[in-house]
């Protein structure tokens, strides 16, 4: 059965369950179930589209089920959201940490590396710029 894939700037939160469930059983090895009612999870998740975009909620959904152990919920992370929100672009941060290949992640860590120090060279920058070209071709690409 071919699945049906959205982009994911229309995803719904529907959707963003569906996400959350994947990102935790990735984490845990284990199947996501709800701590309680599903449809107060989904409203949650709705109350959250209309004060984020996906891309925050995506980056800050991975951010939370990596921190976190094995019993957290989704309302756990809809209460606790600004906790997880990233500095850095969501759409381009879901990007890097979405993406299977290794190597983005090693570009990634290279990236925020150089771009947290105080006294960069001009060669730093150099490489900044470079590795940050790169990483927004990924974007570009999906």
């Amino acid at each position: 059965m071919v699945k049906n894939k959205k982009e994911i700037i229309h995803y719904n939160s529907k959707d963003l369950f569906e996400e959350f469930k994947t990102l935790y059983s990735k984490k845990h090895k284990k199947e996501y179930k709800p701590m309680n009612f599903i449809g107060n999870e989904l409203k949650s998740l709705k109350n959250l589209l209309g004060k984020h975009s996906v891309y925050e909620i995506l980056s800050a959904m991975y951010n939370c089920i990596a921190r976190n152990k094995a019993n957290i919920s989704v309302n756990y992370f809809s209460n606790g959201i600004k906790y997880y929100l990233t500095d850095h672009d969501p759409k381009l941060y879901w990007a890097i940490m979405s993406s299977p290949d290794p190597t983005l992640k090693k570009k990634w860590r290279a990236f925020t590396i150089l771009n947290s120090k105080w006294l960069p060279t001009a060669t730093d920058k150099k490489r900044l710029d470079l590795i940050k070209d790169e990483l927004e071709k990924v974007i570009n690409e999906t």
